[in-house]
């Protein structure tokens, strides 16, 4: 299915308790040449911003998984991916173990332009029904945000655990698949540093 959502900043509903989250920041950011993760103001990286969007989206169990936990710890609770290095599916297999009893939204933590009012639509559709629910940018799914049922957590690890490795391959075949079609830079991602240049001059 697919919907059309606004991108707009709701706060002050907390989401049910049974929900968690996290912010992926394992990622090996070599077109970046730095750690994304910290990327921005010490108090206050890139990180950091992603989860203060999750919990403005409602869901307060919000964990940091991989990257620099000496550094990121400063910023929230945060857990070792269990194969470093292995990508975002694998590292959303880390969530699942520990929270496999939860809906997830998990989220790269290179989202500058996040908002909890963008986050919760992906929530919403999975409380409807849907297994996964992603926002489709320019007709592409964005993998790098997506709510997931605690079933399919469950799949998604078992694809893990047979060798996948790609988030459309673990994530794409399952049904249903919300495809949230959203406009503007709310999901976009910053890979390169010209890329976050013109996100921050913007």
């Amino acid at each position: 299915m697919s919907v059309t959502v606004p991108v707009t900043v709701s706060t002050g509903v907390p989401w049910p308790s049974d929900w968690s989250a996290a912010v992926l920041c394992g990622g090996a950011s070599r077109r970046m040449g730095r750690d994304k993760a910290l990327l921005g103001p010490p108090e206050r990286p890139l990180a950091a911003r992603v989860r203060a969007a999750i919990i403005e989206c409602g869901i307060v169990d919000v964990l940091l998984v991989g990257g620099d936990g000496d550094r990121l710890q400063r910023h929230g609770p945060w857990v070792p991916d269990d194969e470093p290095g292995a990508g975002p599916l694998s590292a959303l297999a880390t969530v699942q173990r520990l929270r496999s009893a939860r809906p997830l939204l998990v989220c790269a933590c290179d989202l500058p332009g996040l908002t909890g009012g963008a986050c919760r639509p992906l929530v919403q559709a999975v409380e409807d029904g849907a297994a996964v629910s992603v926002p489709v940018l320019d007709g592409r799914p964005a993998w790098s945000c997506v709510a997931l049922s605690a079933a399919a957590g469950r799949s998604v690890a078992a694809a893990v655990a047979a060798g996948e490795r790609s988030m459309h391959g673990g994530l794409g075949g399952l049904h249903p698949v919300a495809r949230l079609e959203v406009s503007g830079s709310v999901f976009a991602d910053v890979d390169d540093p010209a890329a976050l240049a013109e996100f921050t001059d913007g």
